[in-house]
Formats: C-alpha cells, sequence, structure tokens
C-alpha cells in the first residue's frame, strides 16, 4: 500500500500543476476574448478548454476513488468515470455545433489543450525527480 500512496501523490502533484497551467490559460483566453467577442475560434478554445480542465479535474477525483475500491467495484467506477467525461465532451461538441457561437476545430483543440499540459507537466515532474536523485 506505500507504493499506492506514493503513486497517488504523484498524481496530485501533476494534476495540480496541470489545473493551475490550464486555469492560466484559461484565464488570459478569457481576457483575449473579452477584447475580440467576435472571433468564434477563440471562443471555441475557450469553452473547449474549460470543459477540459474539468475532464481532468473530474479524472483525479476519479482516480483516487478507484485506488481503494478493488475489483467488480473498481471497474465499475472506471466506466462510470469514463462515461461521464465522454459524455461531456459529446455535450459540448454538440452545444458549439448547434449554437454556432462557437468554432467546432477550436473547441477540438482546446479539449485536446489540458491533455497536452498534463504531458509536459508529466515529463517535466519526471526529469526533476531524476536530477534529484543523481
Amino acid at each position: 500500500m506505500p507504493e499506492q500512496k506514493g503513486f497517488l501523490e504523484e498524481l496530485d502533484r501533476q494534476i495540480a500543476v496541470t489545473l493551475r497551467a490550464c486555469g492560466l490559460a484559461i484565464l488570459l483566453l478569457a481576457v483575449v476574448v473579452a477584447v475580440w467577442p467576435q472571433d468564434r475560434l477563440l471562443r471555441g478554445v475557450l469553452l473547449g478548454l474549460s470543459a477540459g480542465t474539468y475532464n481532468m479535474y473530474t479524472l483525479g477525483n476519479r482516480v483516487r476513488q478507484i485506488a481503494v475500491l478493488t475489483g467488480d467495484a473498481a471497474r465499475g467506477a472506471m466506466k462510470r468515470g469514463l462515461a461521464m467525461r465522454l459524455g461531456l465532451i459529446v455535450a459540448v461538441l454538440y452545444l458549439a455545433w448547434q449554437s454556432g457561437w462557437f468554432n467546432l476545430y477550436g473547441v477540438g483543440a482546446g479539449l485536446l489543450v489540458p491533455s497536452v499540459i498534463a504531458a509536459l507537466a508529466g515529463i517535466g515532474l519526471a526529469l526533476r525527480e531524476s536530477g534529484r536523485d543523481s
């Protein structure tokens, strides 16, 4: 169990870095959208980034819940979490498509930004840890 606790601490650190970076990106993008409100692409990226950040937050919570479950309970929680996050993505894309207020490509790109930030944060944290070890 101590190995699992270390994994959760590392995951919490990576998600915290990712959420901070995404929050900053949302704030900066909101200012840009306030300056150019007619730009559908920027509004789309802002919507996608917001939804992707929320998905990242719920993913972290779901992984923490699954870590203490076993067997069928963990499998069920994992499936429910996946369905909820995919449902949110589909709902956001549908809203963007139907409303005409957002550029669909911008929403798609915004949805991917938190994953890219999380990957870069993970690489950065791993490099920092390996630098301490040597």
